[in-house]
Formats: C-alpha cells, structure tokens, sequence
C-alpha cells in the first residue's frame, strides 16, 4: 500500500473547472484514448452547453482521477437491446436519472476509493444509474470490477434478415427523437429497433448497489477445459451482484474458442449450438477471469495443486474439471497429434494433426508451415481428411478459405465400427455409445449425399467405407503417405507378378497424386535402393489396400478420454468408470474437485432415480449443466443460498445441438431433444407422424429444413441447412413446442399449400415465437390452465390414451379440442395480447386494438 493512499479521507470531488484542465490532461495522458479523453474534459470545463459532465477527484490538492459521464442516455435502446429489466425496475426509475460513464481514469494509488468516486459522481450529477459500454477496442478501466454486466438482448427473428414490416411511429416518439437529436443526447443516432444485437458489451450499476458492499471471495477457482459447462459456469459465478470472485483462472488448452477465426466460414470445426461467438464475445471472460493457456497434465490432491504441461504448479481451493471427451483417431494408431506432447509409446509428427488438437488453428494459420505446403504451386501436396463426423465437412471448408484448393484434398470415411471395437466389450453397450462419441456427420442421409456431390463437383476426392491402418513416414520429410484398407474389397492377398518399369511407374501413382494432379514420383539412379524397398513393398500390398500420398493428415474420428486426463483422474483415487463418476452435486471423491460434462457421469447409485434417463452427460446440453454446476459450489461461496439439499438427481432439459459451415458457404444446424418421450419405458415409442421434410435447396441457394414429432406432436428435433443465415437461438425455439403452434404447417405443407416452409416460417406471424421471452409465457399459461376443470378432464381422456404406450393422433388431438371451454380460450387469448403488448419494442409487425392500450 502506497503511503499516499491513506489520505483518501481528504479525498474532493467536484465539476472540472478550466484552471484544473492542464493538471488533469496531465493524468490521462498515458491512455490510449488521451486524446479523445484531453478534449472532452476542455470540453465540460470551458463550454457550458456541453452534453457531458466532467469530473476531477482531488486529494490534498492535487488530481488523482478523472471522470466524464453523459447528461442523458438513450434509455430505449438499452432497453431493446439488453436485460436492463432483470436489475432495476425501469417504471420505478426517473427518466432523467441515467447516465453513462464516458471516459475514467484513477491514479492505481487510490483504486480502493473506486466505489466512493462512483458513488459521488451520482449524487453530484442526480443520477441513480450508471451505465459502462465495453467495445471491441475498449480498455477496460479500473471502475469495471465495480460494476455488473447486463445480458444482451436479441430480436425475435428466423432468418438473419430485416422484418417485412411497414413501420410506424407515433407523433410522441417522434417528438422525442427530434428533442434528443436537438440536445445531443448520448446515443441519440442509435434506432431502439434496428433489429440488431448492440455491437457492445453492456456493464451497470445503481446508487443503491455501490451503497452494498460486495462479499470479496479470495477462494482460488481452478476450472479446466474451455467447453460449454465451464464457460457457463463461470457466467453463472460472475452473474451474482453481491458476490465478487477476485481469483477464478480458467485453463483453457489453445485459449477461449471464439479467438481462433474472425467469421464462421473460416473455422476448421463444428461448434456448438450452446453458445453463439457473439455471445461469448459479450461475455468479456478474458477481462474478467485469468485465461491460461496450458494443458493440464496432472493433480496433486494433497498440496491441492494441479500440474500443467510446461511443469507450471497451479494451487486450487476448488477444482473444476469441466473438459471434455477427444478424437483418439490417431491414439489407436500409436500417435498422438502435433499439439500434444507425446505420451508413452505414442509417436508424434509435425504434419498429423488431430481435429481436438488444442493448437489446431495456429498449426493451420495462413502463412503457417502446413499451409504453406498445402498451397505451395511449385510442389502440389495433398492433405487427407480422416473421419465420418460433421467436423470433416467443416475442416475441408475451412481449408478452402485458407487458399488449398479442393483437388488437394482427399476425404477418407471409415466404417462407424473403425477404431471403436477395441474399447468395448459388449456390442450393445457400443451401440448406445455410438451416437454420442462418434456421430453421424448429418441426421438425414439425404443431405449427406447432397454434399458429397458438391464436394466431388469441386474436386475433392471422397474414399467411402476404408480404415486406415498405416501412417508411412519419411526420415527427412515427414508424413509421406497413409494406407487404407479398402472396407468393400475382400481380405485376398494380392498375386505377386515381376514389375516392369510401366507397371512399376504406374504402382508408384497414388490415389492422391491422381485427385492433385501431381507429378509422378521418379527415382534417380543415386536411390535405386530405395526403388527396390518401394517395389518390394508394392508386391506385398493386397488388393484391398489403398497406399494415398498426402503431407498433411488430419484426424475426426470417435471421441474418448485424454490420456493425460485419463491419468491424472486415475492416479489420483478418483473413481472412473469409462467416465468420471460425480454424485448428485456433481462432486468426485474428493469434496474440493467438482466434474461435470460430457467426461463425466452419475454415479450409479441414482439409476433408481434418473427414471430411464441416461447418467452419462455428453447426452445433456452442456451450458445447462454449467448452470447447474454452479449452483453446487454456490453453497460453499455463497452465504445466501439455499443451503437445503436436493434428493433428486438434476434435470436437465434443454436441447444440444451442433452445426457449422460446410463447402460452398453452407450453413447447417440440427437441434435435438435431450427429453425423447417415455410413455412406456418398457417399449418403443409408436411413430404416428411423418417428418415435415422441405428441401429447396438448389446447389449452394435455398434452404433446406426437416422436423421430426414424437407420439404426442412435441418437436423432437429441427435440421436447417442453407445459404441464408438462421437465428440460432430461433431453431432452439422450436424444440419442445407442439406440432399445432406452427399454424397448420403439417396440414398445409402436405397439400401443398406452403411450398417453402423456412419463407412461411419467417412471416410476421411467427416472430412471437422467436421472443427470448415466449417459452417463459408459454410455461405460465400451461401452469395456469392445468387448474381449470375442462383442461384437468382433457388431461385425464389424454392420460387414459397413452397409459399403454400409445401416443395421440393428430385426430384425437383435434377430438380434445372440443371439450375446452370457451372461457378458457378466451382467457388465453387476452394473456396472448397481454404478451403482445408488453413486448411491442420487440414485436411492432402485430396489430392490437387502440382499445386495448387504454
């Protein structure tokens, strides 16, 4: 502590006056913003028509903070565009009483004095809240950790377009725009309904809560992984306005995800659907946690300390393990990828890389080594795409727009058993594992094929139904070629014939140099050993063997534990058994390390309990269960929670889904149920309704969806591909809605009244289905309805339907309509207008009766 700061009781604050301008330019003068900042302070002080306040803090004479804040802001767009009305009661607050932090600068002396400043700059300016907008280029000063940050809000669309919608607005806010226009109002040139997420991160706080001490928690937070589970987990930690975490760090091996490409089409992998890159761009973690990037090797329980791979000791009060399951592809052919140190037996090379290779897109970058080779004119070389998983198609798009071109890149899909057998023991259990650990690229076999006609139209080569059983390598090159074993030829040794030289430059012609249009290999007499060695080699090949040149080989197969992780977890005493075991708290054996994710699963004590759900948790949604993480460690941290335990397992319902951007630009995304329909957990589920299936896609324009129904009309899953961006957050919408909230569609696409369906479902109609807030009215509504009399004698006729299994027809269901009072639906009618109603900022395209607003 500086000597200086114990005078922070003497400490002045007031209005910047013109002879204190030189002194404070002086102070904020090493900013980046200096300028910017140097003439809005001569600003306030000299001109008194200006729209900000200016602002010096003062002790013993002398300046050691700076401050500008606006007169006014644009209220309504905060409002529209972020979750403003989760922190204070907009009705209940003046209009006049907010203001936004423009620019700020403490002297680091007096940091600890931040809250008493912010608190006086409110009471000198009138104010009650105060607003901080974090920008891409922003560098967030020391007042940030003294604020909270507000979720962005998006607007109700399916497809990324305008809304088809004649505007109109009234002479009120007209007259209000023209007055904050004339006045200069902070914001005044943003539109409350551009239809656009705000381009900035939003950061808040009020007079009461910088009056309320935040609880400071020193505890050190170690969580591994940068998946879904641990990101939501950490938001879920910061979300809490009375607690401030001063020591979460978040391993992250290849850094947070969102940093390695700047548009989708330029990612090498598929993603999912859980979080969008905007999202956790909003989410500032690297301003707000410690980021390392590292990979963790191994725990020390007894120092509570885990062990990085550069030998770095990171000490834990509490352990995260929030990683997930890796493509071990290559693991089963003795390698490990180039990013990975290598392990035991397994060999490395710098041209084999893995699809979880945590430094994949720098080993990729442009203008990196591989590239290079890739793109290289003068010497043509291949790269081969080994897998079956959405991730292929994803890694050939990203490697277009890194400049290879498609006849340098071949696509070899394996048979869903490849590399797989050997880890289990039972088939059945392998085939319940299947879907999870190594999925199908595309749910519908008819968009597969229609890629692969792309693909092979542009040029890449596609091996269907091979395993590759060896990597060659060369002493000096590296990665030479890789031998596949041809799936659908029979397992025959290849007669042996003397080679002429014909036949012998013919053998040496590879299936890859044929897809590049490569030179024929030559040899020199200076190598004539190694000519003997090749024709050796080719005489013992079978006629199901497939030898490929290639200098890049990346891996996309079966996923499984790392074997570091694998290693730490065993050696350590935590229980694993084909996952990492948790109890109902998601707690290991060790009360200091908690585990969730798709590495994880329930203990087996709870299968009593999980009623038929599985306990494995790569079947979950994996920022549901970081939510629910969090709220175990909430009852260590957090001396306000609930501190009664819960007896039941957790629940999880969200859905998960996957998608990316495959060759051609091509968007694709499939959202699916994590809750599949038990009616009788003793049989299958009867199919009673078709897939709505709507292809118009035409090359790489239109659009293509499918929605899949259970037995009783719920949405079980929606697929879209297209050339059109689609509101993600809008697909995930659909899942768990009834077949009847989409307006006849089923009906009137089959009669072929509706013959675009992703058109018909970007109409005006439907924009109320896309409201963030509609699944919370819908839960409502069904609460409120299952009280009445004629819906609890539906339930029961519906109850007796499907008590044996069976699900409802479209027909019963049209059957129970008619025993709903009119009352009943008049009453969800005026609940539905109410909806409307409140959320017109974010739904102008319906019409409400002038009546009811009054």
């Amino acid at each position: 502590m500086h000597r200086d700061s114990l005078f922070d009781q003497d400490m002045e604050i007031h209005r910047i006056t013109s002879n204190e301008i030189e002194a404070a330019q002086d102070l904020v003068s090493t900013l980046d913003e200096s300028k910017k900042m140097k003439e809005a302070l001569y600003d306030c002080a000299v001109n008194p028509a200006s729209t900000n306040y200016g602002f010096v803090a003062k002790v013993m004479d002398e300046i050691i903070g700076a401050f500008v804040v606006s007169k006014d802001v644009n209220l309504e767009y905060y409002i529209s565009h972020f979750h403003i009305q989760d922190q204070i009661l907009i009705a209940e607050q003046d209009r006049k009483s907010h203001t936004r932090m423009i620019y700020s600068c403490v002297n680091p002396i007096f940091e600890k004095s931040t809250r008493y400043m912010l608190k006086e700059l409110l009471r000198l300016t009138q104010k009650t809240c105060l607003y901080f907008e974090v920008n891409t280029a922003t560098i967030i000063p020391t007042i940030f950790h003294e604020l909270v940050h507000i979720r962005s809000r998006r607007f109700p669309h399916f497809l990324d377009r305008k809304w088809d919608h004649e505007r109109f607005d009234s002479e009120d806010t007209k007259k209000k725009k023209e007055e904050d226009t004339r006045n200069k109002v902070d914001g005044c040139n943003r539109d409350p309904l551009d239809e656009k997420e705000a381009p900035f991160a939003l950061c808040f706080s009020t007079r009461r809560m910088l009056s309320e001490a935040k609880i400071i928690k020193n505890a050190r937070i170690v969580v591994v992984g940068a998946s879904d589970t641990s990101i939501s987990f950490i938001e879920a930690l910061l979300s809490i306005s009375y607690l401030q975490f001063t020591n979460i760090v978040l391993v992250a091996p290849g850094g947070l995800p969102h940093n390695h490409f700047v548009e989708k089409k330029e990612n090498l992998k598929c993603y999912s659907t859980s979080y969008t890159t905007a999202e956790l761009k909003k989410l500032m973690l690297e301003s707000r946690v410690r980021v390392i990037n590292a990979r963790m090797v191994d725990i020390d329980r007894s120092d509570k300390n885990i062990v990085l791979h550069d030998d770095t000791i990171l000490p834990y009060d509490t352990l995260i393990l929030g990683m997930g399951i890796q493509d071990k592809t290559l693991n089963t052919l003795g390698y490990a990828s180039r990013g990975i140190a290598s392990t035991g037996d397994l060999q490395r090379a710098d041209q084999i890389l893995s699809i979880d290779d945590p430094h994949l897109y720098q080993h990729l970058r442009v203008g990196g080594s591989l590239i290079n080779i890739l793109t290289d004119k003068k010497r043509v070389k291949n790269c081969v795409i080994y897998g079956r998983t959405l991730h292929t198609y994803c890694c050939i798009q990203g490697l277009l727009q890194r400049g290879v071109k498609p006849e340098q890149i071949i696509l070899a899909i394996p048979a869903s058993e490849c590399h797989v057998e050997e880890n289990y023991d039972e088939v059945e259990e392998r085939l319940k594992d299947m879907p999870f650990i190594y999925p199908e690229a595309f749910e519908d076999y008819s968009i597969e094929e229609k890629i692969q006609s792309l693909i092979e139209s542009m040029g890449v080569t596609i091996i269907k139904n091979t395993r590759l059983i060896e990597i060659i390598e060369d002493p000096e090159e590296g990665l030479e070629a890789v031998l596949f074993k041809m799936l659908d030829i029979p397992d025959e040794e290849e007669e042996e014939e003397d080679l002429n030289i014909e036949e012998k430059s013919e053998g040496q012609e590879s299936m890859g140099s044929n897809a590049a249009g490569t030179e024929e290999k030559s040899f020199s007499d200076e190598n004539k050993e190694n000519e003997a060695e090749y024709i050796k080699q080719k005489k013992k090949r079978k006629k199901n063997e497939k030898e490929v040149e290639c200098r890049v080989l990346i891996s996309a197969g079966h996923k499984d534990v790392d074997q570091d992780v694998f290693s730490a977890i065993h050696n350590n005493g935590l229980v694993y058994n084909g996952r990492l075991i948790v109890d109902k708290n998601f707690q290991t054996t060790d009360p200091s390390i908690f585990a969730a994710g798709s590495l994880c699963e329930f203990s087996g004590r709870y299968k009593a309990l999980a009623q038929g759900k599985p306990l494995r948790m790569d079947r979950y949604n994996g920022r549901e269960m970081g939510s629910r993480l969090a709220r175990s460690v909430f009852d260590i941290y957090d001396t306000q929670a609930n501190q009664e335990g819960e007896e039941e397992l957790p629940s999880f319902y969200l859905p998960v889904g996957h998608g990316g951007v495959l060759p051609g630009d091509i968007l694709y995304y499939h959202i699916k149920t994590t809750n599949p329909l038990l009616l009788n957990p003793n049989s299958e589920e009867v199919e009673n309704r078709k897939s709505l299936t709507c292809d118009n896609l035409n090359g790489q324009k239109g659009h293509f969806i499918k929605f899949t129904f259970n037995s009783i009309g719920l949405i079980d899953s929606v697929t879209y591909m297209g050339s059109e961006e689609v509101v993600l957050q809008s697909l995930w919408s659909f899942v768990g809605l009834h077949e009847n909230y989409l307006n006849q569609l089923t009906s009137r696409f089959e009669e072929g009244i509706i013959p675009n369906v992703v058109e018909f479902l970007s109409e005006n109609w439907a924009i109320a289905l896309y409201h963030e807030w509609f699944g919370d009215f819908c839960l409502r509504m069904r609460q409120s309805v299952q009280r009445m009399t004629d819906v609890q004698a539906i339930l029961e006729k519906a109850f007796e339907m499907t008590k044996n299994g069976e699900g409802i027809a479209r027909e019963q269901i049209e059957e129970l309509k008619k025993y709903v009072d009119p009352k009943t639906v008049r009453m969800v009618q005026d609940e539905t207008l109410e909806f409307i109603k409140t959320n017109m900022n974010h739904l102008p395209m319906y019409y409400i009766p002038q009546k009811e607003f009054e």
